[in-house]
């Protein structure tokens, strides 16, 4: 019977060890998990402004050729020379 008794304290010694190792677990996996969605926030705000930033740049990029391409058009008319016809991909 006594041997029983111990075999059973033993046991819950153990559970509580193990009780209180998951709980410490547990609150490290929190912090990280909190940390861990810091940074996919940080991640996020970096990726909307590089998006941004790309858009910008195809934009002047496109901006640019147009202008580039009028310049064009003006030095070729003011030579007196004919504009080949527009097809729809300079539209």
């Amino acid at each position: 019977m006594w041997r029983n008794l111990y075999d059973l304290a033993k046991r819950l010694l153990n559970i509580s060890e193990n009780l209180q190792q998951n709980r410490a677990d547990i609150k490290e996996i929190q912090e990280e998990l909190r940390l861990l969605g810091t940074a996919v926030q940080q991640l996020h705000h970096e990726i909307q402004s590089v998006r941004q930033e790309l858009q910008y740049v195809v934009t002047s990029e496109r901006q640019e050729r147009k202008t580039e391409i009028l310049q064009i058009e003006n030095a070729i008319l003011r030579s007196g020379a004919r504009l080949p016809h527009k097809t729809s991909d300079e539209e």
